[in-house]
């Protein structure tokens, strides 16, 4: 189909498929109960770690907008410690537990695709998109502190917060943060393709994302806009059902009918993602129109 633009070869490629889009569902879902799990281990470690008053769970379990705020950092103040090593914990298992999963699942995916595979390079990719999160979680933490730094005029006295200056720091930097690592961890997710198609190496699957995104960018952001769009019309969907379901009822046929409303929605955005990376095969296979740049040269 040569005059197929890369959004429906996409799509099609999805359809015609069905494996691969089993294969999404498999790995996002298998680490989404795992994330569940440690979550929950995680809790109860907490609560065996913690030990609070009688007064104390009642403010927590009242969710007042006074008391269950000032409990909590009480408890953070008090047990700072052991909280810091459970989250370590949980984060570094969550980060592993991701790393395999993803790894495991983008590496199948793309062997059906392409009909090899290039499982060094994909775990790779992935360590580094860890790596990203871990950089841009400790940017944004270090622009929320610089900000209350900046914004206390005496050191003496940090009540004395210049909250106007706070906000404008805080509401300037984190959305370019975000902004940034919605960008590197958009082309590491790309690069698996060139680390199969083209047999390299993580960092040079990297390059060629970035040289392809250069080169075709337009083909790129048309095919992303596309499925964004799908995307985003699924969940205001699935938003102004769920309220029409809450407003009717708060029974717990509707609680379920609200999680299997949000499963469906998962599934949809898992099928989505499969089409989306289909139609990205198709650019970086020269299957489109050729861009005025040229691929990079291969040794």
């Amino acid at each position: 189909m040569d005059n197929e633009n890369p959004a429906h070869a996409g799509w099609r490629l999805a359809r015609e498929n069905p494996k691969l889009v089993l294969l999404e569902v498999a790995w996002r879902w298998s680490f989404g109960i795992l994330a569940l799990l440690l979550l929950g281990w995680a809790v109860a470690s907490v609560l065996h770690r913690v030990t609070i008053s009688d007064a104390d769970w009642v403010a927590l379990r009242s969710l007042d907008l006074h008391d269950t705020p000032y409990t909590l950092a009480k408890i953070i103040i008090l047990f700072w410690q052991d909280l810091l090593l459970v989250l370590a914990t949980l984060l570094s298992a969550l980060a592993l537990a991701w790393m395999i999963t993803a790894t495991w699942g983008r590496a199948a995916i793309l062997r059906i695709l392409e009909g090899r595979s290039n499982t060094p390079a994909v775990a790779g990719l992935n360590l580094l998109r860890v790596l990203l999160f871990i950089v841009t979680l400790l940017a944004a933490i270090f622009a929320v502190e610089g900000a209350v730094w900046l914004s206390t005029p005496s050191a003496a006295d940090p009540a004395e917060l210049n909250w106007a200056l706070y906000l404008l720091i805080v509401l300037i930097a984190l959305p370019l943060i975000m902004i940034a690592w919605g960008i590197l961890n958009w082309v590491l997710s790309l690069a698996p393709l060139f680390a199969v198609r083209e047999q390299k190496g993580a960092f040079a699957s990297l390059a060629a994302a970035f040289h392809s995104l250069r080169c075709n960018r337009k083909v790129y952001w048309s095919v992303s806009g596309v499925y964004g769009l799908y995307r985003g019309a699924a969940l205001v969907a699935l938003t102004v059902m769920g309220l029409l379901l809450a407003v009717l009822s708060q029974s717990k046929i509707v609680l379920g009918l609200l999680l299997a409303l949000l499963l469906l929605y998962f599934a949809f955005a898992d099928l989505l993602y499969v089409a989306r990376l289909a139609a990205y095969l198709q650019i970086v296979e020269g299957q489109l129109p050729a861009s005025s740049c040229q691929p990079p040269v291969k040794d």
